[in-house]
């Protein structure tokens, strides 16, 4: 294990979730010194107390004795920032919904594509529709069909006439 590393990466993580030394200190019921001889490389925390850091820091004890976030964290944080750049480029403040709400539909829909693409035709995804959602088939078939028309059309410029 190395030290600095673990020390380095404590910081890190402490610092993405907005706490001081002190702040993340009290929320532990340690001193502050402690958890600044952590930072520094000049000691580890106790392996009682990984359980609660990894808690608060929200991270993995693997993570903590790494040093590091694993590579499937890296991957779906740049994932989500890329998400986020997306929908924030997207977003029009005069579309009549929150940005919180055009967020959350937007990444429904990215979830929808992805469970509805593993199917090799519209019978089969209606079949799963309504065995995920107890809705009708005919809700469903609509339902799907609207998807469909609709991510047809995303690649048209709303503005154009037709």
């Amino acid at each position: 294990m190395d030290q600095g590393k673990i020390g380095k990466f404590i910081a890190v993580c402490r610092r993405e979730k907005g706490f001081t030394q002190e702040q993340l200190a009290a929320q532990l019921g340690i001193t502050g010194k402690a958890v600044s001889k952590w930072e520094t490389g000049r000691g580890l925390p106790d392996p009682s107390e990984y359980s609660s850091l990894c808690e608060i820091l929200g991270i993995t004890a693997d993570e903590l004795l790494a040093g590091e976030k694993s590579d499937t964290d890296l991957e779906n944080e740049a994932k989500d920032r890329l998400a986020e750049l997306l929908i924030s480029r997207l977003y029009r403040a005069d579309c009549g919904i929150s940005y919180g709400e055009f967020r959350n539909a937007l990444l429904r829909m990215s979830e929808a594509e992805v469970i509805l693409s593993r199917f090799g035709s519209r019978e089969e995804a209606v079949a799963y529709l309504v065995q995920e959602t107890g809705l009708s088939e005919e809700e469903c078939a609509e339902g799907y069909d609207r998807y469909v028309s609709f991510q047809q059309g995303l690649g048209q410029c709303p503005n154009k006439k037709r």
